[in-house]
């Protein structure tokens, strides 16, 4: 949100005060201020001048040769801009003038027609970036005069963080900053002295089918209308705070809301049906079309401004198409209004349309504001539009709770909470300046009157008060004091702590980003999967109509993530926790919930050495190293899952993971098919663990082991068997009859192809034979080594070269 020093100065006495003193005032005592910016300095060379003459040039058919007064004195050069007329007054740069950029303006041939002037656009005096013609000035400014002295060119645009003030929807206009300003300064604001404009003719039909939508609403009409562009202070102000000037009725409507925070909004009255403005709910897909032609289907979720014929503005969020202010409108329906602030924040975002105007509403706007709206709007029309008249009597439809709010506070309390001495009477000084009412009963308590621009959502209790006088006090001048009030340790909860554990080694020791996705499972993505959840929790105020049941597994949304990712990655690995639901209530009535923790990673096709078995073997790497780091007691990464089988897991490529003999999650290779539906090139792999179960499982112990004495022996051993036999069996194999020396053992290789027959593959094990009395003879791990080659046979493997 942008605010304008010269736009303040309208509503506080500011003569005397700098900008930027106000500046880093505001930041400590009202809002984070982002930047302050400069626009129009460095301008005092520039004169105002007059056209009496323009010549075609003698060797250019786009410039043209032009006369200027600045003054009693006749100045000539070249100019190109398309804009000129006799008569116009411009502001001119004569040489020895500096302009913004360090620009020296010099006498210079052009063409050879010698210049002496330089007509100047908004864009070369830094005012914005329009440079489609040289700025047209008032045509009362006196030639030779300064810019700077007859047009307020130069300002000082404060840049307030949006998030610091949305608990504040009265900062939301140059109104309530300037109040803010007000009470820092110690100097009141300005009378807002405009009139209402006044009628008796009953000509319009306006109605609100339920207050609780629309508290307030107001209407009234105007004629004799005609729309130009706005005069140049308005257009100024416009872009100086961001917005881009149109046409003078709707840069009205723009001022009033930046003014003051209320958005208003003008229909062209010629197509508002038999002159009826009805607040009603929309109907089952009605359709509707914005001003910025967006077709929208809408339903009776949305609240609409309508007409005989059907809708002319989304309430709150944006008009409609059908009757925009156009260049022949000449009578126009104004309309101020307070709407729900939780319907327009939906409507905005089931529609994906946020506006200035629904920014706002959203915020609980002040219902006191849409009067001084239209007494702002009216007395600016008839600048803009001198011939312009009131055509209707003002339609105020009201429907909310007038009774002031107040908050009852012993100013004792102030001192106790806020660990400084605050006096009373200065407590009563600054609630005052800030716009509250004070009643002071015998006992000394205060009955506050919470003002209405500060009662809708952000003033309601007491220690909302304190804040107020703590932010004006200043929180720096409250001495630091350490805690005189007993301490409780805070319980250790293990869960937390071994989920802490756990991001720590996937991001540390294996290199893993981190993600957090919604809790919501995406119906688009399911569809994809080709999974349904077989006992869904459905969310009954869903955020989008493709939200609308809780997770039960993490993989579809970390799947989702794989797939934005490759579009521009081609090596990554993610990872995120979270909790998990399924409709089965547990004892106290909510959804079974349990907190999973779900790995990916992804490899772009046809890279050496990161096939999909490698792939996976990766993946289980990390699953073991985790489950290593957290002192897991017999862990097993082995058997093919039996169980769950989901429409992503690739059958042959699945492993169940156990801890002391209880499943504790899987990993599998994605399904080329699922990888096909979300079209990702490449291999991806995954595993789902149940945190709650790691967390509950038995923790082995950790004994010192001496540093081995002697020598151990390492032996590779290939084994060829049919696709069917599992590598798990192998390792039970193994391990069974690998004797008491075998230290440990390892899956190193997997092997297809040629000279290895169809239908079979090839598995290369490790094995690390030691002793820790003795050295090995090799006689007794050639032994072991044979009882293993048995053993394996009895699984259907053999030795590569004798199977």
């Amino acid at each position: 949100m942008k605010f304008s020093w010269n736009w303040l100065k309208d509503y506080v006495e500011l003569d005397g005060i700098s900008p930027q003193d106000v500046a880093n005032r505001l930041t400590m005592t009202v809002a984070e201020l982002e930047g302050v910016e400069h626009i129009g300095a460095g301008l005092s060379d520039v004169l105002v001048g007059s056209l009496t003459k323009i010549a075609a040039h003698p060797d250019s058919e786009t410039l043209q040769v032009v006369t200027v007064d600045v003054g009693g004195r006749l100045v000539s050069g070249v100019s190109g801009a398309p804009n000129l007329k006799v008569g116009m007054k411009v502001p001119v740069a004569l040489p020895g003038a500096t302009l913004p950029g360090d620009f020296n303006v010099q006498v210079s041939t052009i063409r050879g027609v010698e210049s002496a002037l330089v007509l100047l656009s908004e864009r070369e005096l830094g005012l914005s970036d329009d440079h489609s013609g040289v700025l047209e000035l008032p045509a009362d400014v006196a030639p030779g005069a300064k810019l700077v002295d007859v047009l307020p060119v130069e300002d000082w645009v404060f840049e307030v963080d949006n998030k610091s003030i949305t608990h504040r929807p009265d900062l939301w206009g140059h109104l309530g900053l300037a109040r803010e300003i007000g009470s820092m300064v110690k100097r009141p604001l300005r009378p807002l002295d405009s009139p209402l404009p006044q009628s008796d003719v009953d000509s319009l039909s306006v109605s609100v089918d339920n207050f609780a939508d629309c508290p307030r609403y107001t209407a009234t009409a105007f004629g004799s209308i005609t729309v130009a562009p706005s005069p140049f202070w308005i257009r100024h102000r416009l872009r100086a705070v961001g917005l881009r000037p149109i046409s003078n009725i709707v840069d009205l409507s723009n001022f009033v809301m930046l003014a003051l925070g209320e958005p208003t909004h003008t229909f062209d009255r010629r197509f508002v049906g038999d002159d009826t403005i009805r607040v009603r709910r929309a109907t089952e897909a009605e359709p509707f079309k914005t001003l910025d032609e967006t077709e929208l289907v809408l339903s009776p979720e949305d609240l609409l401004i309508a007409d005989s014929k059907g809708g002319i503005a989304l309430a709150g969020v944006m008009g409609g198409e059908n009757s925009e202010i156009r260049d022949d409108t000449t009578d126009v329906i104004l309309e101020c209004a307070t709407f729900n602030p939780g319907l327009v924040r939906r409507t905005a975002l089931r529609h994906g349309i946020r506006t200035d105007s629904s920014t706002r509403f959203e915020k609980s706007l002040d219902p006191n504001l849409p009067e001084l709206a239209i007494r702002l709007f009216w007395q600016l029309l008839k600048q803009v539009s001198p011939e312009a008249k009131v055509t209707s009597k003002i339609y105020d439809l009201a429907g909310f709770d007038k009774t002031p709010l107040k908050i009852s506070l012993d100013p004792e309390f102030i001192t106790r909470r806020l660990g400084l001495a605050v006096p009373a009477e200065q407590t009563k000084a600054i609630l005052e300046n800030l716009g509250f009412g004070i009643a002071v009963d015998a006992k000394g308590i205060f009955e506050v009157t919470v003002p209405s621009w500060r009662a809708t959502k952000d003033v309601s209790t007491i220690e909302d008060l304190l804040e107020e006088i703590g932010r004006v006090i200043g929180y720096d001048k409250v001495p630091p004091t350490p805690p005189l009030a007993g301490v409780d340790l805070v319980p250790v909860r293990p869960l937390r702590s071994k989920i802490r554990a756990i991001k720590r080694i996937l991001t540390g020791d294996c290199g893993l980003d981190e993600v957090m996705t919604y809790s919501f499972d995406s119906t688009a993505m399911l569809t994809k999967l080709g999974y349904s959840q077989p006992d869904p929790v459905v969310v009954a105020n869903p955020i989008s109509s493709d939200f609308k049941t809780l997770r039960d597994h993490l993989s579809p949304n970390l799947l989702g993530a794989i797939e934005r990712n490759a579009q521009s990655i081609h090596d990554f690995g993610l990872f995120e926790i979270g909790r998990v639901f399924a409709g089965t209530h547990v004892e106290d009535g909510t959804p079974w919930q349990r907190y999973r923790l779900a790995i990916g990673i992804y490899r772009r096709a046809a890279k050496p050495g990161t096939d999909a078995e490698n792939l996976l073997r990766q993946l289980r790497g990390y699953v073991e190293h985790l489950c290593g780091r957290l002192d897991l007691a017999d862990l097993a990464v082995l058997a093919d899952v039996e169980g769950e089988r989901l429409p992503w897991m690739s059958p042959k490529a699945t492993l169940e993971v156990t801890a002391s003999g209880r499943r504790i999650g899987w990993l599998t290779r994605v399904h080329p098919a699922t990888m096909r539906a979300l079209d990702i090139p490449g291999v991806a792999v995954i595993a789902e663990l149940d945190v709650e179960s790691i967390n509950d499982a038995p923790v082995a112990a950790r004994l010192f082991t001496p540093v081995p004495r002697f020598p151990a022996i390492s032996m590779d051993i290939s084994l060829v068997a049919d696709e069917e036999v599992r590598a798990g069996d192998l390792f039970r194999a193994i391990r069974s009859r690998g004797g008491p020396h075998l230290f440990h053992v390892e899956l190193f290789d997997t092997y297809r192809g040629s000279p290895i027959p169809e239908g079979k593959r090839s598995l290369s094990f490790r094995m690390v034979f030691k002793s820790l009395d003795r050295t090995l003879e090799d006689a007794e791990v050639k032994e072991a080594v044979q009882s293993i080659i048995d053993e394996a046979a009895k699984v259907g493997a053999g030795l590569w070269g004798h199977n």
